[in-house]
């Protein structure tokens, strides 16, 4: 009853957590779509599927690890710590360095000044202090909520004052800069724990064995979830990758919210009863219940009225973006349903399930994509992405099914 209970707590904070940054980030779309066009999306996106590539190319896993292993986390912090730290620079200066090879592929050298004030946002977030793992792991998720307000407000503020100054793109990066550097300056006021400038290779190896799988799942994760956008804009150009990325946003809105919120809690307390296989079936069962329960009627407003939806939140110059928003509501479903059973194979220690699973599922979308983006365009990548998903779907809960049968 103990973990049900702290779940429940953690589920509310969270819930709260999620609500305030969607909330807060649908007003800050509500603004945007008013100021800037769809092109400066679409240049933006530019930077941040560039980002979003170095940062999953460099994944370590550590965090996870953390989270999933039994000890206490304070002897691994400083390694960790200086981990993140070199992480962060080597993605800036990946940035910089391929940054005209990116531009001239999208074919958009308004992009490059956006590149180059993105590398700062990962070297900045690589001082990140560690120790506020440990809210997590310790189902503290009232401190994570602290952690994470502050800089949401300052990243809307900015980005909005910004955006009203310059009529430009760079006004998201530098929101996203200011957030950032709030979001450092918190974790060492808010966690006990301080880091120090150590770094111990026994324990690297460690959390990085671990980590080596989520690194492997984390590319996959980025080919599924961006090599979409990355056709797109290649193809299409920036105004439709803008639609595209701006319908997608929309439509894992209220389902991905529900799914993150409650993958948020789930993963530490799944990690903490892994051991009962059992119990950790149940406990899968009743997550995937109440996010199907809240999620399913979400995602149907956005397949049921997409264009009323479109007009109210974005205004008419985004109206292209309504059925690719249909179909990717149905994805938006598919995701949240997937949370639980990802979240107990990370727990149960199988990361290279997820990773495999990922894997095959990059495959079928991009295998889909180039002739259905050249018959149906931005309708023919949602396709894409909807058809790759229902096919992974069944084969995530049967392996499940059998992690949780070998291992019982």
């Amino acid at each position: 009853m103990g973990y049900f209970r702290e779940a429940l707590i953690g589920t509310g904070w969270m819930g709260a957590l999620r609500g305030i940054i969607r909330g807060v980030g649908l007003i800050k779309i509500v603004i945007l779509a008013r100021i800037l066009t769809p092109a400066d999306f679409g240049l933006f996106g530019i930077a941040a599927i560039t980002l979003a590539l170095m940062e999953t190319f460099t994944e370590t896993g550590v965090s996870l690890a953390l989270v999933q292993q039994e000890e206490e986390i304070h002897e691994y912090v400083s390694t960790a710590w200086i981990i993140s730290i070199v992480r962060g620079f080597v993605i800036g200066a990946a940035m910089l360095g391929f940054s005209k090879v990116i531009v001239s592929f999208f074919n958009q050298p308004e992009a490059l000044k956006l590149l180059f004030i993105m590398a700062a946002i990962p070297v900045v977030r690589g001082f990140i202090n560690p120790g506020v793992i440990n809210f997590v792991k310790k189902l503290q998720f009232n401190k994570e909520f602290s952690l994470k307000v502050l800089p949401l407000m300052t990243d809307a503020v900015v980005t909005i004052i910004a955006a009203i100054m310059t009529k430009s793109a760079v006004a998201i990066i530098y929101g996203m800069l200011a957030a950032a550097i709030t979001e450092v300056g918190l974790s060492f006021v808010i966690a006990r724990i301080r880091p120090k400038l150590e770094f111990v290779k026994k324990k690297a190896a460690k959390l990085i064995d671990y980590g080596k799988w989520v690194t492997v799942g984390g590319m996959m994760s980025y080919l599924t979830e961006q090599f979409d956008d990355i056709i797109v804009g290649k193809v299409l150009g920036v105004t439709s990758l803008g639609i595209y990325q701006m319908a997608y946003k929309l439509s894992t809105l209220p389902s991905g919210e529900i799914a993150e919120t409650l993958s948020k809690v789930s993963f530490p307390v799944y990690s903490k009863i892994a051991g009962d296989r059992k119990r950790l079936k149940k406990a899968v069962k009743k997550t995937t219940i109440v996010i199907s329960a809240i999620a399913l009627p979400a995602s149907l407003l956005f397949i049921l009225y997409p264009q009323v939806l479109i007009r109210a939140i974005l205004g008419n110059q985004w109206l292209a973006a309504a059925v690719p928003l249909q179909l990717l509501a149905i994805y938006g479903l598919i995701r949240s349903i997937s949370q639980a059973p990802s979240a107990a194979l990370f727990a149960s220690g199988r990361p290279d399930i997820v990773a495999k699973l990922r894997a095959a599922r990059f495959i079928v979308m991009a295998l889909l994509l180039f002739p259905l983006i050249s018959k149906y365009q931005l309708v023919g990548a949602a396709i894409a992405v909807v058809v790759s998903s229902i096919v992974v779907l069944p084969l995530l809960w049967m392996s499940l099914r059998s992690t949780l049968r070998n291992n019982a």
